[in-house]
Parts: structure tokens; sequence; C-alpha cells
């Protein structure tokens, strides 16, 4: 799965990444030139349009027998381990009024930036 990524991620932007930073239920990330790529593996029937997701400063970068490819900035800092349940909050309306969603929302899937900000 990984090998396969690497290979769409390759042919889509020119550059080999050497290590995925995530491999998950739709997709695995790889960080190449300060950036987050993300290879949408599992299928993208319920992946967001090109407008809702340039609002979170992500786009799609194009894509390779059909497998979508999304970048945005990478984000530096720790796994969420509590203690911002405000900001936790506006978060999730955030999403809510953007119409997004997440399927898991855990502590490995929300980083709590060095600028302290989720």
């Amino acid at each position: 799965r990984v090998e396969m990524a690497r290979d769409v991620l390759t042919e889509v932007v020119g550059k080999r990444a050497l290590i995925p930073v995530g491999i998950g239920q739709e997709g695995v990330s790889f960080e190449l030139d300060g950036r987050l790529y993300k290879v949408f593996d599992q299928g993208d029937e319920d992946l967001p349009a090109s407008a809702t997701i340039a609002q979170l400063g992500c786009r799609y970068v194009g894509s390779q027998g059909g497998v979508p490819v999304l970048v945005r900035d990478m984000y530096c800092g720790t796994h969420y381990k509590g203690g911002k349940t405000l900001a936790m909050i506006a978060l999730l309306r955030e999403w809510m009024n953007m119409s997004l969603y997440h399927r898991n929302v855990t502590p490995q899937n929300i980083i709590n930036g060095v600028d302290g900000v989720l």
C-alpha cells in the first residue's frame, strides 16, 4: 500500500517521498519539501469539494489512475492530550459550519501545534 501511494505521489508531483508520516483509513500521507501530501488510495467518493478544502488551506494537486492527491502545509507539534476544551469545541464547530466531518477524531489525528493552535 505504501509503495503504491509513493508511486502515485511521484507521478503527480515529480519527486519521490521517502517515509510516510501517516497511514489511515482513506490514504497514506507523506512529508515532502515541508508540505504534507495525502494519497487517497482507499476510494474518493466521500472527499470534500475543492472549494471546501481550500478554506482549510488545502488543495488537490492531481491524480494518477483515479487516485487523488491532496497537499497542505505540514503542521509540526504533538498529539492532542487534552486540556484545550474550548479550542476543541471551536475546531469542531468550524468543521460543522464548513459541512466537514471526521469519522475518527482521536488524539492521534489532532496536532497541538508548536504555536499552540489545534
